[in-house]
């Protein structure tokens, strides 16, 4: 979904070189689009504002980032497949073109995954924090001819988890 902002930017940014106007509000607006509005500043909100008044593809790309994080913050698969469904009439009613594209993909191969974030509450980043303290260990367990004791460093590393090995 981000890069789908982006590519609407950089697109917008080719198309209106001589408009000044528009080529400054959209000059160093990376930022702006890829936040999440509740995180801005007033400063930076009115900023968004403009820019997105003055584009309408900008506009439509904003409001549908914002409805995304919704479908993965709900409490059963249920809602969270009727989220889905909602933002993804949405998407298609919008008719940018890049959304229109990501969305369509994440029906067809990621939607079952999507929906079942209401259920499985888990994310890549615990798998790759777990990962990364694995690789230290093994880093300094360089040479180590015991593995029992190898997996015992392991496990001692994760005190108070469940660990299975």
């Amino acid at each position: 979904m981000v890069i789908c902002v982006i590519r609407i930017r950089l697109s917008s940014d080719k198309k209106i070189k001589d408009d000044k106007d528009g080529y400054s509000l959209l000059k160093n607006s990376r930022f702006l689009l890829l936040t999440r509005n509740s995180r801005l500043s007033a400063e930076r909100k009115t900023k968004l504002d403009n820019l997105i008044d003055y584009y309408h593809d900008l506009y439509a790309a904003n409001e549908l980032k914002e409805l995304l994080p919704d479908v993965f913050n709900t409490c059963s698969k249920e809602d969270a497949e009727k989220l889905w469904n909602e933002w993804y009439e949405l998407v298609i009613s919008s008719k940018v073109d890049g959304i229109t594209r990501f969305a369509e993909n994440q029906n067809i191969r990621y939607k079952d995954g999507i929906t079942n974030s209401g259920i499985y509450r888990i994310r890549t980043s615990v798998q790759k924090g777990i990962n990364n303290k694995i690789k230290v260990l093994k880093r300094i367990a360089f040479g180590f001819r015991d593995f029992e004791y190898f997996f015992l460093r392991i496990k001692s590393a994760f005190k108070g988890k469940a660990l299975t090995v």
